[in-house]
Protein backbone atom coordinates (compact mmCIF):
# COMPACT_ATOMS: atom_id res chain seq x y z
CA UNK A 1 0.00 0.00 0.00
CA UNK A 2 2.80 2.44 0.84
CA UNK A 3 5.51 1.16 -1.50
CA UNK A 4 7.99 1.05 1.41
CA UNK A 5 9.74 -1.93 2.91
CA UNK A 6 8.65 -2.78 6.48
CA UNK A 7 12.01 -1.70 7.87
CA UNK A 8 11.91 1.65 6.10
CA UNK A 9 8.34 2.26 7.18
CA UNK A 10 9.23 1.47 10.79
CA UNK A 11 12.19 3.84 10.62
CA UNK A 12 9.97 6.60 9.27
CA UNK A 13 7.42 6.03 12.02
CA UNK A 14 10.08 6.60 14.65
CA UNK A 15 12.10 9.25 12.83
CA UNK A 16 12.72 12.48 14.75
CA UNK A 17 10.57 15.36 13.61
CA UNK A 18 13.31 17.99 13.37
CA UNK A 19 15.65 19.41 10.80
CA UNK A 20 19.38 18.64 10.93
CA UNK A 21 21.47 21.24 12.67
CA UNK A 22 23.97 23.22 10.61
CA UNK A 23 26.27 23.44 13.62
CA UNK A 24 26.94 19.70 13.48
CA UNK A 25 27.56 19.48 9.75
CA UNK A 26 30.85 20.01 7.99
CA UNK A 27 29.75 23.11 6.10
CA UNK A 28 31.93 26.19 5.85
CA UNK A 29 29.84 29.33 6.19
CA UNK A 30 30.02 31.90 3.42
CA UNK A 31 30.05 35.15 5.35
CA UNK A 32 28.39 37.90 3.31
CA UNK A 33 26.04 40.58 4.42
CA UNK A 34 22.72 41.30 2.78
CA UNK A 35 24.06 44.44 1.18
CA UNK A 36 26.94 42.46 -0.39
CA UNK A 37 24.75 39.63 -1.63
CA UNK A 38 23.91 39.60 -5.31
CA UNK A 39 20.27 40.42 -5.91
CA UNK A 40 18.32 38.31 -8.41
CA UNK A 41 17.36 40.17 -11.54
CA UNK A 42 14.37 37.97 -12.38
CA UNK A 43 11.07 37.32 -10.69
CA UNK A 44 10.58 33.92 -9.07
CA UNK A 45 9.14 31.27 -11.38
CA UNK A 46 6.56 29.90 -9.01
CA UNK A 47 4.01 31.94 -7.21
CA UNK A 48 2.94 30.73 -3.81
CA UNK A 49 -0.61 29.53 -4.00
CA UNK A 50 -2.87 29.39 -0.99
CA UNK A 51 -3.56 26.01 0.53
CA UNK A 52 -6.93 25.48 2.12
CA UNK A 53 -7.14 24.28 5.70
CA UNK A 54 -9.43 21.47 4.58
CA UNK A 55 -6.79 20.13 2.17
CA UNK A 56 -4.13 20.20 4.88
CA UNK A 57 -6.49 18.51 7.31
CA UNK A 58 -7.35 15.80 4.76
CA UNK A 59 -3.67 15.21 4.03
CA UNK A 60 -2.82 14.88 7.73
CA UNK A 61 -5.73 12.50 8.33
CA UNK A 62 -4.61 10.36 5.38
CA UNK A 63 -1.01 10.40 6.65
CA UNK A 64 -2.14 9.35 10.12
CA UNK A 65 -4.29 6.53 8.74
CA UNK A 66 -1.43 5.20 6.60
CA UNK A 67 0.96 5.41 9.55
CA UNK A 68 -1.51 3.54 11.77
CA UNK A 69 -2.02 0.90 9.04
CA UNK A 70 1.74 0.35 8.79
CA UNK A 71 2.12 0.13 12.57
CA UNK A 72 -0.71 -2.40 12.79
CA UNK A 73 0.76 -4.47 9.94
CA UNK A 74 4.21 -4.47 11.58
CA UNK A 75 2.74 -5.48 14.94
CA UNK A 76 0.77 -8.27 13.28
CA UNK A 77 3.95 -9.52 11.58
CA UNK A 78 5.86 -9.45 14.88
CA UNK A 79 3.07 -11.37 16.61
CA UNK A 80 3.00 -13.97 13.81
CA UNK A 81 6.78 -14.41 14.01
CA UNK A 82 6.59 -14.86 17.77
CA UNK A 83 3.76 -17.37 17.41
CA UNK A 84 5.75 -19.37 14.84
CA UNK A 85 8.91 -19.24 16.93
CA UNK A 86 7.06 -20.46 20.02
CA UNK A 87 5.35 -23.23 18.03
CA UNK A 88 8.58 -24.54 16.52
CA UNK A 89 10.40 -24.17 19.83
CA UNK A 90 7.88 -26.50 21.47
CA UNK A 91 7.96 -28.85 18.50
CA UNK A 92 11.75 -29.17 18.45
CA UNK A 93 11.92 -30.74 21.87
CA UNK A 94 12.74 -34.40 21.70
CA UNK A 95 9.65 -36.09 23.06
CA UNK A 96 10.75 -39.63 22.22
CA UNK A 97 11.13 -41.97 25.15
CA UNK A 98 13.15 -45.14 25.18
CA UNK A 99 12.79 -48.18 27.33
CA UNK A 100 15.75 -49.98 28.80
CA UNK A 101 16.96 -52.55 26.31
CA UNK A 102 15.72 -50.79 23.17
Amino acid sequence: MTGLTPGRAAALCHAPKRLPSVAHSSVIANVTTRSQAKKPDVAPHCVARPISDAAVSDFLLHLQSVTQYVRDALQEAVNKQKENADFFKRRRKNMDTFQIGD
